[in-house]
């Protein structure tokens, strides 16, 4: 009864209920990010290989979790009815994790490195289709326990401290992993990396079910034809349309930035993450700013410059000299962090700015939801080309991706940018 009783309240949180909830949505937020990272990281593309993955099937599996952005059109289906939603967000973050944690642990319970591939694909699927289809209403249960009037300034704390203890887990991990490979046992390194989910998974569940949801005042039964109602909405239609298309710019390389690390310019797990850290000390200190900034100025202009920069990293990978990757990947990993997190918040709140009260789950859940298709099929016809490209020109084959990206994307921020700001 009294487990009952933590997903399904019969009394509303008081007001220092609350306060202990965004305390543990912090540590919970840190938790799940390094189960995030180490699930979309060099790890995963690593322990692929090892299994006897290509270059291309990699990048088709790096695409599978913005294929699970595609379900976030459809969870506020559910979530928009619900008055208590915290259960039905505990099961689906189980799912997403605990499968997660289950593909670095398939060689225990599977033989032959084809079978052991297409159990690791579908525990991806699965893990990533639950993640998309959880987000909206995890999302959506954050934003409504956080203080309101300093909204910028909880979410910059939330991702900084996620970002320091996922900065100090991560490097650990990598070591770890090229320690028992240098020893000829990698598949022992992943085998650990498996075992570290396992246990983060209990912890974060654990802290999702002490979290006291704050009371939803209204419902909403939604049908097909709501899914259009973003696109119609006037006062919403110009965040909609530059989010797809930079789904669409970004997805050409999305699959080959940890590929292109790995075997391109030659950079070890340890480096990769080690140099991460640094990326996500910087990063920290791009949040706390952006979100500070955002007292003084919109959501709209502060996405509109981190995003203008991160493009020009995008451009910069191209022309990473291999001798030199050493220099200037870290700098280019540092520069685009300092201004992920104040995208990632900007985007966020712009959404929800621009959205109707009674209909931010749905609205936002829809945005994702196009957003991941849009990334998808981009993603695709970037792994397509980039398998046309190897064979007349190899290694260049994602430089060329990364251009185009970028060029692309500056091309989004000129005139679709451009529109969003005047919107605001």
């Amino acid at each position: 009864m009294k487990i009952y009783r933590k997903f399904f309240p019969t009394v509303n949180p008081t007001e220092k209920d609350l306060i202990y909830s965004r305390r543990i949505l912090i540590i919970e937020n840190a938790v799940a990010s390094i189960i995030f990272s180490i699930g979309t990281s060099n790890f995963l593309t690593g322990y692929l290989t090892q299994l006897g993955a290509s270059i291309t099937l990699c990048a088709y599996v790096s695409m599978i979790p913005q294929l699970g952005c595609v379900l976030q059109i459809f969870s506020p289906f559910l979530f928009e009815r619900l008055k208590q939603r915290k259960f039905s967000i505990w099961l689906l973050c189980l799912f997403f994790r605990l499968s997660v944690s289950l593909c670095f642990l398939v060689p225990l319970f599977a033989d032959g490195k084809n079978l052991q591939l297409t159990a690791v694909i579908l525990l991806y699927i699965i893990g990533f289709l639950s993640a998309g289809f959880v987000t909206p209403g995890l999302t959506s249960m954050v934003i409504d326990i956080a203080p309101q009037r300093a909204n910028g300034r909880y979410f910059a704390k939330r991702n900084i401290i996620g970002a320091c203890v996922c900065s100090l887990a991560m490097p650990i991990l990598g070591k770890t992993v090229d320690y028992y490979i240098s020893v000829g046992r990698a598949m022992q390194g992943y085998l650990i990396i498996g075992a570290v989910c396992v246990i983060l998974t209990v912890i974060d569940l654990i802290l999702i079910a002490e979290t006291y949801e704050a009371p939803i005042s209204t419902t909403l039964n939604m049908s097909l034809k709501d899914l259009i109602l973003p696109i119609k909405d006037t006062h919403y239609r110009p965040v909609l349309l530059y989010s797809v298309i930079t789904g669409l710019t970004g997805g050409i390389v999305a699959p080959f930035l940890m590929i292109y690390q790995l075997y391109v310019l030659n950079l070890s797990h340890t480096f990769i993450t080690s140099m991460g850290v640094i990326a996500s000390v910087v990063g920290m200190m791009g949040t706390w700013f952006w979100g500070k900034y955002s007292e003084r100025s919109t959501w709209a202009r502060i996405l509109i410059m981190t995003t203008g920069v991160s493009l020009i990293c995008t451009l910069g990978w191209a022309f990473v000299p291999i001798g030199l990757a050493r220099i200037f990947a870290p700098l280019l990993m540092i520069v685009t962090s300092a201004c992920a997190g104040g995208a990632g918040i900007a985007s966020m709140n712009l959404q929800y700015e621009s959205s109707p009260q009674n209909m931010k789950t749905a609205y936002v859940g829809i945005t994702s939801g196009l957003v991941g298709i849009a990334t998808s099929i981009s993603s695709a016809i970037g792994t397509s080309a980039q398998s046309l490209l190897e064979e007349q020109i190899h290694n260049y084959s994602i430089p060329v991706l990364f251009i185009l990206s970028g060029m692309f994307g500056f091309v989004n921020l000129f005139v679709y940018g451009g529109r969003l700001i005047k919107s605001k």
